[in-house]
């Protein structure tokens, strides 16, 4: 927690000690409380969207929208789909048919909500590492050294596997490690 790690707290002392743990708790309640509700949102919207929705029904919408109207159009060979059968949705799906139900700039918000939660995370995960950096290998460096280290190694596979491969891919990607 940035409230423990920045403050030097007196462990000799139970009141100090007790008072950290509050405010931990506090902080992480928030931050959880925070996520839960933009992921309620986010599972509210999708099932709105494509709850019983075909591939028919939202290519409809995206025709209308003149947005990605090839993503849902099963006649294309490309798309391995059924037109009367219900959306396999996935991430990519799911923004797509966004932004042909509301409009285009419900996909970047979208985008947007999307990168935050994979920075959060992949915050958590590098806030693990330090923690374990400091912790376990005794490690004296700077605070930023440890910070540019462990988010370094937390994204540098990420971001090397987006660049040399396809939407597809990352998105099967996504679907098998979110199962």
């Amino acid at each position: 927690s940035a409230l423990v790690t920045k403050n030097k707290v007196d462990r000799n002392s139970v009141g100090a000690v007790k008072s950290a743990n509050f405010y931990t708790s506090v902080e992480s309640a928030i931050s959880i409380g925070i996520s839960f509700i933009i992921n309620l949102f986010v599972v509210s919207v999708f099932g709105n969207v494509l709850h019983h929705r075909t591939y028919d029904d939202v290519a409809a919408k995206c025709v209308e929208r003149d947005w990605y109207t090839e993503s849902f159009n099963c006649t294309i060979a490309d798309n391995e789909c059924v037109g009367t059968d219900y959306v396999d949705a996935d991430l990519y799906k799911g923004g797509i048919s966004l932004g042909c139900t509301f409009g285009a700039m419900y996909t970047y918000i979208w985008a947007i909500g999307i990168l935050a939660s994979g920075q959060s995370s992949t915050m958590t995960g590098t806030y693990a590492g330090q923690f374990a950096m400091q912790g376990f290998l005794n490690l004296e460096w700077a605070q930023w050294k440890i910070l540019v280290v462990t988010r370094l190694v937390a994204m540098t596979p990420t971001l090397f596997i987006a660049g040399f491969t396809d939407m597809k891919t990352l998105t099967g990607l996504n679907d098998i490690l979110n199962a």
